[in-house]
């Protein structure tokens, strides 16, 4: 982690002159930070969470969450303690995008991102009920999801995708300890 914990915060109009600055190595993680976040927030689609340096100068990363649904298979249900006859679609929280910038890859600031991401999903838990959090991960990104304790679904649906569907129970009996 840099030198101070880094400070994450809601994404608001104040930020915006910080995207110029960031880059974590991918155009599209890039450029979704710069034309679409704020854009996507204000519609009430996602709702991004930056990570800022301890000083408040410079966006370290961010996520950005939306609200989704997921269907599992009969076997990953019982996990989860959920009966055949209850509703198929089991409510979750979707990680949409996670980047780190560059100089802050491998310092902790995407944990301490997907962290406030799953301190979200146990929030909207109360309020109109989620279980698990998901993510669409890039290939080479599925080893970090699953060091965190994600696991793939197993559906035809999830399997066939370009980038792998991992799902985190945020009820789960035991939880990683990175929470």
């Amino acid at each position: 982690m840099p030198d101070s914990k880094p400070v994450v915060a809601r994404l608001s109009a104040d930020d915006l002159p910080y995207f110029t600055a960031f880059n974590c190595g991918d155009d599209d993680l890039d450029d979704f930070l710069r034309s679409d976040a704020w854009r996507l927030q204000q519609q009430r689609v996602a709702t991004s969470y930056l990570a800022f340096s301890a000083d408040g100068r410079e966006v370290l990363g961010y996520v950005t969450i939306l609200a989704d649904g997921i269907n599992l298979q009969t076997r990953e249900r019982k996990k989860l303690g959920l009966a055949s006859q209850d509703h198929p679609v089991v409510p979750a929280l979707k990680v949409a995008r996670l980047a780190v910038a560059k100089q802050a890859q491998g310092l902790g600031v995407g944990v301490l991102l997907i962290s406030t991401a799953f301190s979200a999903a146990r929030r909207l838990a109360n309020e109109a009920g989620c279980r698990v959090l998901v993510v669409d991960a890039y290939p080479a990104a599925v080893p970090f999801y699953e060091k965190l304790g994600f696991h793939p679904n197993r559906s035809q649906q999830y399997r066939d995708r370009e980038n792998p569907s991992l799902r985190l129970d945020v009820f789960a009996p035991e939880l990683p300890a990175w929470i």
